[in-house]
C-alpha cells in the first residue's frame, strides 16, 4: 500500500517534465501526427486534372516538412513530386510526370497536403503514396486513382491507342514528337520534299507528331513541324508537307483495326502505300476505299 502514492507522484512528475520539455521547445508537440487516408478511390477521366489530398491530424503545418509523392507501380518506384522546406525539389522527378504536377499550398499550413496531376491518361491509374517526413515523424498514406475514358468515342480511341500505347506527352491530345508509322512491307513513313515516301531505315525524317482536334480528327506534323496535307491538285492524291495548315486537306480521320492505325483524308479515301515499279518508290497517297492491307500502319513509339 505504501508504494501506491509514490507511483502516482512519479506519474504526475513525468507528465510535468514532458510538458516542460515541450514548452522549452516552442510548443512543438504538433511534431507528432498521423495522416488520414481517403476511404474511397479518386476517379478521373482521361484528359482531366485530378487533385490528391492527405490531411494531417491536429492541423499540423506541413509547410517546412518534406512531402514526397510516389507512384510505386512504375519502376524504381517513380517519384511524382517532392516538396521540401517550402519549395519544390524535383531533381529526382520521373520524366513521365514532369510538367504535369503541382503542390497545392493554399491550406498546407493547416496540414492539408495536396497534389495536382494534370492531363490524366489511362496509364496513370493505380496507387499513389503520400509520404510526409518531419524531424521526428514519418507518415504515409495510399490513394487509389481510377481512370475512366471519355464518353466521346473519338477522344477515347485516340488516347487509348496513341497516348496510353506510346508514352504520354505533356501536350494535350498529342503524341510525343518522334512517333513513326511502319508500312505493311516494313518500311517507315519518311517526310521528303516530294511527299511521304517509304524508307527502310528509321531516321529523323521518319519522326512525326499526331495532335487531335476538338472534332476528333487529327493533324500530323513531320520532324520540321510541317503539316501533312492532301494535294488537291495532284491526280495521284499524294500527301505532301506544307508549312501552314491547309484546311480541310490537313485534317485526317483516324481509325484503328487489329492494333494498327488508318487515316482517311478529306477526299473520303484512306491513306495507302502505293508502289511505283518503274521508279522503285513507295509513296503514301489517299487512294483507297474500301481500305486494305496497304492502308494499315503500325505505330512505333517515339521511345523505341
Amino acid at each position: 500500500m505504501l508504494g501506491e502514492p509514490r507511483m502516482v507522484v512519479i506519474r504526475h512528475a513525468v507528465v510535468f517534465v514532458f510538458a516542460l520539455l515541450l514548452s522549452s521547445h516552442g510548443g512543438e508537440s504538433s511534431d507528432v501526427f498521423t495522416v488520414e487516408s481517403p476511404s474511397q478511390s479518386i476517379e478521373a477521366a482521361v484528359g482531366e486534372d485530378v487533385d490528391f489530398f492527405c490531411p494531417l491530424t491536429n492541423e499540423v503545418s506541413a509547410e517546412m516538412m518534406e512531402v514526397r509523392w510516389v507512384y510505386p507501380e512504375r519502376c524504381s518506384p517513380s517519384v511524382v513530386h517532392i516538396y521540401r522546406n517550402g519549395r519544390d525539389d524535383n531533381l529526382k522527378q520521373d520524366p513521365y510526370f514532369r510538367g504535369r504536377t503541382e503542390i497545392l499550398t493554399e491550406d498546407i499550413g493547416k496540414g492539408i497536403v495536396g497534389l495536382r496531376l494534370r492531363n490524366i491518361s489511362a496509364s496513370d491509374k493505380g496507387t499513389y503514396l503520400c509520404q510526409i517526413q518531419s524531424k521526428a515523424t514519418f507518415v504515409q498514406a495510399a490513394l487509389q486513382l481510377k481512370v475512366s475514358e471519355f464518353k466521346d468515342p473519338h477522344v477515347s480511341s485516340f488516347y487509348s491507342h496513341f497516348i496510353e500505347g506510346l508514352h504520354p506527352s505533356v501536350e494535350l491530345k498529342c503524341t510525343p514528337k518522334g512517333t513513326s508509322f511502319k508500312m505493311d512491307n516494313g518500311m517507315y513513313w519518311s517526310s521528303t520534299p516530294n511527299g511521304i515516301r517509304g524508307k527502310k531505315i528509321r531516321d529523323h525524317t521518319c519522326w512525326f507528331q499526331v495532335c487531335q482536334r476538338n472534332d476528333g480528327n487529327v493533324e500530323i506534323t513531320d520532324y520540321k513541324g510541317n503539316y501533312l496535307s492532301l494535294d488537291p491538285h495532284d491526280y495521284r492524291k499524294s500527301i505532301k508537307t506544307v508549312k501552314f495548315r491547309n484546311q480541310p486537306y490537313s485534317q485526317f480521320e483516324v481509325q484503328y483495326e487489329n492494333e494498327k492505325v488508318l487515316f482517311k483524308a478529306s477526299n473520303g479515301l484512306f491513306l495507302s502505300r502505293i508502289y511505283y515499279l518503274g521508279i522503285e518508290i513507295h509513296t503514301i497517297e489517299a487512294q483507297k476505299n474500301p481500305k486494305d492491307v496497304f492502308s494499315l500502319f503500325d505505330l512505333v513509339s517515339a521511345y523505341a
